[in-house]
């Protein structure tokens, strides 16, 4: 068995702990090794051991590249250090960033069906109160600008106020009374939030 006690300058080329094989390289013969400039090229000299022991190592600064080096050589010498993931917030900013595209979805099919349509201001609200609480696939706007409801016939004319919410063509069945109610009970509270902000309230 060799026993080394003494300082080995080298560079380790590979190491298994299952085996404990080593190999190192050793600087060419033609480097300067007197300058103590020790040059790792492709005429180094590689010579596997078997280490049952180390008694210590140091690692010694990297040299850095010189001159353009080629990318992959460039990624080798770089230190990835791990990036900390803040998983209690994960989850609320997924569910915040959906409710974002939701009413993004929201306002641009909320503007492609009002599009050439003569909406006031107060009938665009009350749309829009309308399609936070309805799917908005379910709102339309008609010829006659009113608003209706799918599979309903109920409408919401002009001036669009809980008196102006109707059932059209028939006298509706209790379902759609109980539906006509709740619509019309929206629609105020809409018409009060906007009357509140004309008062500064």
């Amino acid at each position: 068995m060799l026993l080394l006690d003494n300082v080995v300058g080298l560079k380790i080329h590979s190491y298994s702990p299952h085996t404990l094989l080593t190999v190192i390289a050793t600087p060419s013969p033609s480097s300067d090794n007197a300058s103590g400039d020790s040059k790792y090229t492709k005429n180094a000299t590689f010579i596997a051991i078997k280490v049952q022991y180390v008694k210590n190592i140091q690692a010694l600064e990297k040299d850095k590249p010189r001159g353009k080096a080629h990318p992959n050589e460039k990624f080798g010498l770089k230190i990835n250090a791990p990036t900390f993931i803040p998983t209690e917030t994960l989850g609320s900013n997924i569910r915040r960033g959906s409710k974002e595209m939701t009413k993004q979805e929201i306002e641009f099919k909320l503007r492609r069906m009002t599009k050439g349509k003569k909406l006031s201001d107060e009938g665009r609200k009350v749309l829009r109160n309308l399609a936070a609480i309805f799917p908005i696939d379910t709102l339309s706007v008609d010829d006659s600008n009113s608003i209706t409801f799918r599979d309903s016939d109920i409408k919401i004319m002009k001036p669009y106020k809980s008196s102006d919410v109707k059932v059209i063509g028939c006298d509706g069945g209790p379902n759609e009374q109980q539906q006509l109610a709740y619509i019309r009970k929206v629609v105020d509270r809409e018409w009060e939030k906007m009357e509140q902000t004309q008062k500064g309230g």
